[in-house]
């Protein structure tokens, strides 16, 4: 059944947070979860260290596995917390402008068949969203 839910939450230090709560994902993706059901992952490998400076961080990965044609997920990596307030808007923004449509798109023959990932990182220097898009050969 299409809808929205946490698949797990891995619990993180007070230095990071989160970049989205669940809330703010089904805000932003809400013409997606009428069609998809949407795993949410809050997880945190290679979450940042205290005090670790980084020049880019990873921040989402949104994608399609063929195993279950009906089900999409969205992996939300932590980030130092002095940059919430700068990535959280600009998140539910690109959430809702470019991640909804890749999510929608109608994609060519065949495309079911691969593994398919929308990988998110926020750039500290150009202070923006770099999406890259993996497609499994």
């Amino acid at each position: 059944m299409p809808g929205i839910r946490t698949a797990y939450r891995c619990k993180i230090g007070s230095h990071i947070v989160y970049p989205l709560r669940l809330a703010e994902v089904q805000n932003s993706l809400d013409s997606a979860t009428a069609t998809f059901d949407i795993a949410v992952k809050f997880f945190d490998y290679k979450a940042p260290k205290q005090g670790e400076a980084r020049t880019s961080y990873p921040i989402a990965e949104i994608s399609y596995d063929p195993d279950d044609p009906n089900q999409r997920e969205v992996t939300l990596r932590p980030f130092p917390k002095g940059l919430h307030f700068e990535v959280n808007e600009k998140l539910k923004i690109l959430f809702t402008q470019k991640v909804t449509p890749w999510l929608l798109k109608k994609h060519p023959l065949g495309w079911e068949q691969k593994y398919h990932a929308l990988r998110i990182s926020y750039d500290i220097e150009m202070k923006n969203f770099v999406m890259i898009e993996f497609n499994a050969a």
